[in-house]
């Protein structure tokens, strides 16, 4: 009918795109970030809170769920990690960027990617945190979130007329088309 099956109210806005986990739990969650400054994981059947946990700055980024574990931006300039099912934060996280992270991270194998609105791109150790394994230099801040290519072994990122191909491994730019 396009009636809602079930909503719920908190702190603040929520520009967050929810994230799902149906394995998570026994139910499944559904995890957003909030302008109230916290990450939430709802249980998708019983529509019951399940956690939340602060951060330093409002929330626009949204959620990434892989391997047991979800990861997102916040303004504070920090990328969070957390066990999804817990919200347990993952050892070494968040991570610091040098930017407000507005975007939904990336993950592939054993790596997050993250770009920050201070023109770089960052790639971090997805089980152990920070500090970063690389980053790189784009031309200006973007807002665009990274999207990885296993087979040519690239981070895609969009930004300021461009569109950026940067290796997986070390960051070293492939390529760029402006």
């Amino acid at each position: 009918t396009g009636a809602p099956s079930w909503s719920v109210k908190v702190g603040d806005t929520i520009q967050s795109t929810p994230a799902v986990c149906p394995t998570c739990t026994t139910n499944g969650l559904v995890f957003f970030g909030s302008y109230d400054k916290n990450v939430y994981a709802f249980d998708i059947t019983t529509h019951q809170k399940v956690w939340s946990k602060p951060t330093g700055d409002i929330i626009t980024s949204s959620a990434t769920v892989a391997n047991g574990n979800v990861y997102i931006g916040s303004e504070d300039k920090k990328l969070y990690g957390f066990v999804a099912a817990t919200g347990a934060p993952l050892p070494g996280f968040p991570v610091t960027t040098g930017g407000g992270v507005y975007a939904v991270p990336a993950v592939s194998g054993n790596s997050v990617y993250a770009m920050s609105k201070d023109g770089y791109l960052y790639a971090f150790n997805a089980s152990t945190g920070g500090p970063y394994l690389w980053r790189t230099a784009l031309s200006g801040a973007s807002v665009s979130s990274p999207s990885v290519d296993v087979v040519n072994n690239a981070v895609y990122v969009a930004g300021n007329l461009a569109l950026y191909a940067v290796n997986t491994a070390d960051g070293t730019p492939k390529w760029q088309v402006a």
